[in-house]
């Protein structure tokens, strides 16, 4: 029986020896599986790895290539401005501080509020004026008893009623003599001035061929006789031609085609057309026209008539000296009497006591002085009585709806402008810059804190701009400016030490441009499987604006110049030529 039990032991322990090594085997081999599947997946993951980076390489250099490019442009003429800026603040033009009609009455109207909009002349309110109604009652009385106390006096001066009725009829002969004069100097000017006419003052030109003269219109003025010689000459005029006259009058004129040019400063006036320039340049005007088939008629007249009017002047010259003597008698008369003079001078006392009050009670109805808007009014009732000293009741300002832009130069910027110049405002209204038009009224002459103050008045045109005070803007004045001159894009212009020069396109091979219509027009040029040549070009160059450049030497018009060189590469971008890049110094020839 032992020995069984102890084969048994034998067996179990010989079992789990085995099933030990069993499990050690089996960990080894599942540690090695492990293992290869883990060499397996990075093998996979390194083959997707690949083929998506050649992908993307394939897809993204592409699309890189693509955003490189070149903005060519031809050379064309325009205009080319040079100016300036500088900050400024938008002010009303005017403004009134309306507490100063403030008086110490009783409100009895009121015909605006806060923000009310007003004409001048508008009533904008008004105090009691029962106590200066019953003072222009009083001094309306005391002028008519003055008044009846001065004709009363008259009455019993006999003397002063004759000096009233010498100093009416003094009157009425002195305007008839100048009703005379002016009478005469009408009647010669209406003979000289009539049947005027040009005749020709030029070798082989006569009156009698059938020409087309320039024409004269107006009436003369002066009191001499004479001719004017004029002579039509080639000129930088619009027309192209200018006129001098010389004899009664010397200066010269535009001639305008079609319209009336004064002939010197006494009335008359030349009409040219073109033909009358081609048939004869110089001509003779005679005042009066003694050449005239009816002169001899119209001179016989003018001389019966002037005859009749200066008999009639000089009769009425000696009656004004008479009548100016004894006007004169009476006068010296007239000073002793005491009783007189102190009626008259109480009567202008009076009178002006009436004046007085009427003008103290028109000061209580406050009138706009101008169009504008009311600003500030607070606490204002009718009924209410105001002091002079009362900060509650506030009538206000009145603003104007003209404005102004003040800004400050240095003496430099100063010689640039000048009164009546028209500027650019660009005024921050906040949710919107707008710009407007504005002219120089004011330069100031003396600098406050080195800066020169400048106004100037903002002009508004039929869009309504909705301004206000203490708007900031920024003024841009041009200080220069040419027409039609050679220009390009200042981008286009590069440095070589102190030259300038720019890339000239001499040949493209193969030109595509980008396939987006809008760049195609705007000349922007793609370098994928294109190649251009360009060639640099010193220039010589003139006005320098904000953003082109006149040329004035090293190209032409219709030239193909590069003004931008771009190249964008991932998320960078780079400008290799514009404005002011620099090449090579051994390069004269590029390709892209």
């Amino acid at each position: 029986m032992k020995n069984i039990i102890k084969k048994l032991k034998a067996k179990l322990k010989k079992r789990k020896e085995n099933k030990k090594k069993a499990q050690k085997g089996f960990q080894k081999k599942s540690k090695w599986k492990v293992f290869r599947k883990i060499i397996f997946w990075l093998i996979i993951i390194s083959l997707l790895g690949w083929a998506f980076h050649n992908i993307a390489k394939k897809f993204y250099g592409n699309q890189e290539k693509e955003q490189n490019f070149l903005i060519i442009e031809p050379v064309s003429k325009g205009d080319v401005s040079s100016s300036f800026t500088a900050e400024g603040m938008i002010k009303a033009e005017r403004k009134q501080n309306l507490d100063v009609y403030k008086k110490n009455y009783r409100l009895d109207l009121l015909k605006v509020k806060n923000g009310s909009s007003v004409k001048k002349g508008d009533i904008l309110f008004a105090f009691d004026s029962s106590d200066y109604s019953t003072s222009i009652q009083r001094a309306y009385i005391s002028y008519q008893k003055a008044l009846l106390d001065f004709q009363n006096q008259k009455v019993l001066k006999q003397i002063s009623q004759d000096i009233g009725n010498s100093e009416i009829a003094l009157g009425s002969l002195e305007r008839t003599i100048l009703r005379k004069k002016q009478e005469v100097k009408e009647l010669r000017e209406k003979f000289y001035s009539k049947n005027l006419e040009l005749i020709p003052n030029e070798d082989g030109v006569s009156d009698d061929e059938d020409i087309e003269k320039p024409t004269i219109s107006g009436e003369y003025k002066l009191e001499k006789e004479g001719q004017y010689e004029i002579e039509i000459y080639n000129s930088s005029t619009k027309s192209g031609y200018s006129f001098r006259y010389t004899g009664l009058e010397n200066g010269v004129g535009s001639v305008i085609f079609g319209k009336p040019q004064d002939l010197g400063k006494n009335g008359l006036e030349i009409n040219f057309s073109p033909q009358s320039l081609d048939d004869c340049r110089k001509w003779i005007l005679k005042v009066p026209n003694t050449e005239h088939k009816d002169y001899k008629d119209n001179e016989r007249e003018y001389k019966e008539a002037l005859e009749d009017l200066i008999d009639f002047y000089k009769r009425n010259e000696l009656d004004l000296k008479s009548s100016k003597q004894k006007l004169k008698h009476d006068i010296e008369v007239d000073q002793h009497n005491f009783d007189i003079q102190e009626g008259r001078l109480a009567l202008n006392e009076a009178l002006k006591a009436y004046q007085d009050a009427k003008r103290d009670r028109d000061e209580l109805v406050v009138k706009a002085p101008f169009d504008g808007i009311i600003n500030g009014m607070q606490d204002v009732t009718v009924g209410e009585k105001p002091k002079d000293t009362d900060d509650v009741m506030k009538f206000g300002t009145l603003i104007s709806n003209d404005f102004v832009v003040e800004f400050a130069l240095q003496i430099t910027d100063l010689e640039k402008i000048k009164i009546g110049q028209e500027i650019d405002v660009d005024a921050n209204l906040g949710f919107e810059t707008k710009t407007l038009k504005a002219e120089i009224e004011q330069i100031g002459a003396l600098p406050e804190g080195g800066l020169y103050p400048v106004v100037a008045k903002i002009v508004l045109g039929e869009e309504k701009v909705f301004l206000k005070e203490g708007v900031a803007a920024t003024v841009k004045i041009i200080s220069e400016s040419k027409e039609d001159v050679l220009k390009i894009p200042n981008s286009a212009i590069s440095y070589d030490a102190d030259k300038k020069y720019v890339l000239l396109v001499i040949q493209t091979q193969e030109l595509q441009k980008s396939k987006d219509d809008k760049n195609s027009e705007d000349g922007i040029v793609s370098l994928e499987e294109n190649k251009v040549i360009t060639e640099k070009k010193f220039i010589v160059t003139g006005l320098e604006g904000l953003q082109y450049t006149e040329i004035k030497e090293g190209l032409k018009e219709g030239d193909k110049i590069v003004t931008t060189t771009q190249i964008q590469s991932g998320q960078t971008d780079y400008d290799e030529f514009g404005g002011g890049g620099k090449m090579d110094e051994e390069m004269s020839v590029e390709e892209y």
